[in-house]
């Protein structure tokens, strides 16, 4: 479902809580992120609300997800994220910071519920293309630290 969002917050009292500029949804790219550390808070992405599912757009409590904004023929979607999952990471001065891996995948147990996977190891590959698409020139022999 695209494009999609990614809201982070920071973790110190001085810094910000950013969501990105819609994007694709295989590589989110916050740029410009003031020195800190930062917990994803949240995923959104929008849905045609003519093509989707019925059920879909009436979540119950539990589901993980909810619909905050329907307009014409498109709905946006929210996913926060849940802070056990210790989806955090440090931004340096100068530097990029890949966070990790996040996944949405199906609950087995409920058909309409989703459960949130996050890795904070950057999956193989992440840098490489991180540097294809941003024209970038990233060392990925240690996969420094930007959010899949």
């Amino acid at each position: 479902v695209n494009p999609v969002r990614v809201t982070v917050t920071g973790l110190q009292e001085n810094l910000p809580i950013v969501t990105s500029e819609p994007q694709c949804s295989g590589l989110v790219v916050i740029d410009q992120l003031p020195p800190g550390d930062y917990r994803l808070l949240s995923i959104e992405g929008n849905v045609d609300l003519f093509t989707a599912p019925k059920r879909f757009l009436h979540p119950l409590p539990g589901d993980g997800y909810r619909l905050i904004l329907s307009t014409g023929n498109q709905g946006l979607y929210r996913v926060p994220i849940d802070p056990d999952l210790n989806a955090v990471a440090t931004v340096k001065a100068g530097e990029t910071t890949l966070f990790g891996s996040l996944s949405v995948s199906a609950n087995p147990r409920r058909i309409w519920a989703i459960d949130i996977n996050w890795d904070s190891a950057s999956p193989p590959g992440l840098c490489e293309t991180f540097n294809r698409r941003y024209q970038q020139q990233l060392s990925c022999d240690q996969e420094p630290a930007v959010t899949d």
